[in-house]
């Protein structure tokens, strides 16, 4: 039997009772026609999931009674900061869906100097992040940050334990660097656009401690690039 899930972010839980509101609450209520009674699973985006029964809408929101605290689901580790460059539209989804999907922690968009220019709508592609957990069933969404630049980004995670910048050039492997940094919490991992990096952006990452690190003897398109190496670490380190 299927299990539908539904987003419900903490401040709309209470001891007994959630509110399933927005586009949760269209997606339930008017899109899959659940009505009074029906029983579904809630999660929280941190982890928590529930099991609750619709009881009565209300301007434009539905109550449900809790029935069941469901065990929280285990996090993988370790914590991962993603930045990548700034891609097309279809593009960024795309690394919206499957960074939700494996369970990163934090993304934040780069303002780099070959990448293109637009404004990041947190807005749009948390939605997209939250259709894309309902999915695969995590009970986790990553924190999604507004666009940054690059070298705002590159300081504000160098004290990270272990900092990785995914490059063509890179004479490291994963596996490699796994073996050397077996035992690490936090990661920093640096993506570019479409455009690559430029000569100056990977000085600044270097001399901030970012090891760069080769993830296919072919150049990826950024969105192929962050799914392998973001799977990558998540298998050695789990």
């Amino acid at each position: 039997m299927h299990e539908y899930n539904f987003f419900v972010p903490p401040h709309d839980i209470e001891d007994e009772f959630v509110f399933i509101k927005g586009d949760e609450y269209r997606h339930c209520c008017r899109v899959l026609r659940k009505s009074r009674g029906t029983v579904v699973s809630v999660f929280d985006g941190q982890g928590h999931k529930k099991e609750v029964k619709l009881l009565q809408e209300e301007d434009s929101k539905v109550r449900a009674k809790v029935l069941k605290d469901l065990s929280r689901e285990r996090k993988v580790k370790p914590f991962i900061s993603l930045g990548v460059g700034i891609v097309r539209n279809k593009a960024m989804k795309l690394i919206i869906d499957r960074i939700t999907s494996l369970g990163v922690d934090q993304f934040t968009p780069l303002e780099m100097q070959n990448c293109i220019k637009y404004k990041f709508r947190r807005d749009k592609f948390m939605k997209k992040s939250i259709q894309s957990a309902k999915q695969s069933g995590t009970a986790y969404l990553p924190n999604i940050n507004d666009n940054h630049e690059i070298h705002e980004w590159l300081e504000k995670n160098q004290d990270k334990e272990l900092k990785l910048i995914a490059h063509q050039e890179g004479h490291r492997s994963l596996t490699n660097i796994y073996e050397q940094h077996p035992d690490v919490d936090e990661i920093a991992v640096l993506v570019g656009p479409e455009g690559g990096f430029h000569d100056r952006e990977i000085e600044k990452a270097r001399s901030l401690g970012f090891i760069p690190v080769k993830i296919f003897p072919f150049r990826l398109r950024t969105e192929l690039a962050v799914t392998n190496l973001i799977s990558g670490l998540y298998h050695l380190y789990n």
